[in-house]
Formats: C-alpha cells, sequence, structure tokens
C-alpha cells in the first residue's frame, strides 16, 4: 500500500480541515512538539481503514474533536498500481455523543450491505401508552459476517 493523501477534518487535535499529500517523494517524515498531532494521523488512517482506533472500537465518540459535531476522514492510497479511497464521518447526537443503534439484521443479501431493522418502543407523552415504532437503515458490514437474526450495533 502506498498513501497518497489524507484529509481530516474534527478529527481530535484537528478541528479545521487538514490535508496531507504524499507526493513528489519515496519518503516522508511527520516531525512537530509533543502534542502537534502526529500520531493523530496514523490514527486518521487507521480509523479509516479498520472503523477503529489505538482504543478500539468502542467510543469511537471520543475521535471527535472536543469542539466539532463531527468527524469527517478520507485516505488515498495505491494497491498494486490500482487507486482506492476510503472516507468516513461520524457525527454526535444532540446530546453531544455519537448516535448508537441496537438493530436485528432483516436482509444480508447485497454484498458488504446489511439491511437493519431498529424497533423502539417509548412513552406517549399525553396518553401514557406505549407506542412502538421501526425504522430501517443500511449498514457497511465489510466482513459479510452478519446474517439475518442476527442483533448488531450501529454508529451513526
Amino acid at each position: 500500500m502506498i498513501p497518497r493523501r489524507v484529509k481530516l477534518s474534527g478529527f481530535l487535535s484537528y478541528k479545521d480541515e487538514q490535508e496531507i499529500a504524499f507526493d513528489g517523494s519515496a519518503l516522508w517524515m511527520l516531525s512537530g512538539l509533543n502534542g502537534s498531532g502526529k500520531s493523530t494521523i496514523f490514527d486518521a488512517v487507521t480509523y479509516s481503514l479498520f472503523g477503529h482506533h489505538r482504543g478500539g472500537s468502542i467510543n469511537a465518540g471520543e475521535l471527535i474533536n472536543k469542539d466539532s459535531r463531527a468527524l469527517s476522514v478520507e485516505f488515498e492510497f495505491l494497491v498494486d498500481g490500482q487507486p482506492f479511497q476510503v472516507r468516513r464521518t461520524l457525527r454526535r447526537d444532540a446530546k453531544g455523543s455519537p448516535k448508537v443503534r441496537q438493530g436485528v439484521v432483516v436482509s444480508s443479501k447485497a454484498d458488504k450491505t446489511i439491511t437493519v431493522r431498529i424497533d423502539i418502543a417509548r412513552r406517549h407523552r399525553r396518553y401514557e401508552k406505549i407506542v412502538r415504532s421501526s425504522s430501517t437503515l443500511h449498514a457497511h458490514d465489510e466482513a459479510n459476517d452478519a446474517n439475518e437474526g442476527d442483533t448488531v450495533r450501529v454508529i451513526e
């Protein structure tokens, strides 16, 4: 894999959009003072490729810059001369944390995509009755691991 470009915003120490282009040379070095964001660039590459960071896949919301509502990471690279681009985003909900939902896989027929049904039960404000509703959304399943009937967590 040959890195070509990393573009990030709202990611750890990078509040504003920054782009690092790895062109014009075969060897690159990142240098700077402690806390200037060198490791953040590697964290961004890891997060874009694998969906998690050094701390694991839980609490990915910790990657969002404290002054930002969302993060965005783009990584462009070459593998055997073929260009690839990966983009991941994550946003906070109204309370300030990423929205995590739990649902049931209702379809896994598409390649690397699953359809998830989210069931919601809440008490009606006025009538105090339980109101049930459901919605469906599509989620990425890189390894095609999920099967119909599986319970999954989706981070928006």
